[in-house]
């Protein structure tokens, strides 16, 4: 954790999917959804870079794993049952 004077270390989308164990799309659609770590945009507008706070991306981590946030759910589409379907069809 940093010390009070410092500011938080910010994560890159990358970094961030890496910690939380999940590809780098995933944590866009997540973003898009309001789902996972909040994200901080470094500029106005629609496709500007993001970050991550390094302390929220650690607390969402930690609140999964302690069962406080249910496990995020998987992005439509993507279940091994949808793809099963998908190819039924």
């Amino acid at each position: 954790m940093p010390a009070r004077n410092q500011p938080d270390r910010l994560l890159t989308p990358k970094e961030t999917a890496d910690r939380i164990g999940i590809s780098p799309g995933t944590l866009k659609n997540w973003s898009a959804s309001g789902k996972g770590p909040r994200r901080y945009p470094l500029s106005p507008g629609v496709g500007a870079a993001v970050r991550y706070s390094e302390a929220e991306v650690n607390a969402f981590i930690q609140a999964v794993k302690e069962g406080e946030l249910a496990r995020p759910p998987r992005v439509p589409g993507t279940s091994a049952g949808s793809a099963r379907r998908r190819r039924a069809d």
